[in-house]
């Protein structure tokens, strides 16, 4: 059972079993036992004075999930910036920081229940909902960190996507494009889909032209072979495109050069993440930066507000964007004739 649970049980509030959880005065001594005997049964641990009580209670275990690896480890620098970051917003609230990593969801469950941290951050860059309906029933104070987890009633921060993407779009358009493609991640999590969702939203809304959707293999390599064998196919680019992350837009820059094309005289490209060598390609990408710092330090001061009064409803963060204009994107000019391009 969880608190809630438990709570209707015992004939209580919430607020009730969170005080017999946190061994606080103001619960009558037979109420107090029969809660007491609640919480123990379902693998509570009620607070007690002490050291070691207290070293429990102000660690956090940090869950890196990687389902495939390929988003976890396909866009380099990204993820170990917001574990950076969480290291430092733990140190600075005097928080020991524990990181293991999982390769099953069902693993994950094992996690949640209370033991020796106070609270979990949970990596979602790679979780389908799907399989986490474990999520509902954890009995720790929990976030998921870089996925909205929007099916589920569950604490989570991560970007906001959908405006990340219309600012791109627009971006694009006030160049004068009309014709845009989008290489769409072919193994999407979360993050990926609400990207190409949020393009195809935001082409109808600017009426473009063509609107393209091209699925790629995550990473630079993977991305440049698929961009390859659609020109082997025949497919004819338009002169703009937005890539689902950094790694695929440099993948996809890589295949242009190679059919012979140019960037941006050819075909303006628009990457996602700003990871750190964004900028010292060639040409400089243009490109959504991600607040990953802000993510990292938003999950850990969400997660001690639910450490603190575990019974608080959840609530998701979306954090801003911002779209850095570098020298991968021009003003558009008629396509040149070449059997890539699209006329």
């Amino acid at each position: 059972m969880n608190l809630r649970e438990i709570a209707e049980r015992a004939g209580v509030s919430c607020a009730t079993v969170s005080l017999v959880l946190n061994n606080k005065k103001g619960v009558g001594a037979a109420r107090r036992r029969e809660i007491t005997r609640l919480l123990l049964e379902n693998g509570y641990t009620i607070a007690e004075e002490g050291e070691e009580r207290n070293r429990v209670r102000r660690s956090v275990r940090f869950l890196q999930y990687t389902r495939h690896a390929q988003l976890v480890h396909g866009n380099p620098g990204f993820v170990p910036a917001i574990i950076d970051s969480v290291e430092q917003e733990c140190r600075l609230r005097k928080y020991d920081l524990l990181i293991a990593s999982v390769d099953r969801a069902q693993d994950i469950a094992r996690f949640l229940v209370p033991r020796e941290v106070g609270g979990i951050l949970l990596l979602g860059t790679e979780l389908d909902e799907q399989e986490a309906p474990f999520l509902r029933e954890a009995q720790v104070p929990l976030v998921v960190v870089d996925n909205a987890v929007a099916s589920m009633d569950c604490a989570a921060v991560t970007m906001n996507n959908r405006a990340a993407i219309f600012s791109a779009v627009e971006h694009l358009v006030l160049l004068g494009h009309q014709r845009i493609a989008f290489l769409a991640n072919a193994r999407p999590g979360a993050n990926c889909e609400e990207r190409r969702l949020a393009f195809l939203e935001a082409a109808g809304q600017w009426n473009l032209q063509a609107r393209n959707v091209f699925p790629v293999a995550m990473g630079m390599d993977g991305a440049r072979a698929c961009v390859l064998d659609l020109f082997r196919r025949g497919t004819r680019f338009p002169s703009a495109v937005i890539a689902n992350n950094d790694a695929i837009a440099v993948g996809a820059i890589r295949a242009f050069l190679e059919a012979g094309l140019s960037v941006p005289e050819d075909i303006s490209v628009v990457g996602f993440d700003d990871i750190p060598f964004s900028g010292a390609f060639h040409p400089p990408l243009t490109t959504v930066s991600v607040p990953c710092r802000e993510i990292g330090a938003t999950a850990v001061r969400m997660l001690l507000e639910r450490v603190r009064d575990p019974l608080q409803p959840p609530y998701k963060a979306l954090l801003s964007t911002k779209l850095i204009v570098r020298e991968s994107t021009r003003r558009f000019s008629p396509p040149r004739e070449h059997p890539n391009l699209l006329q």
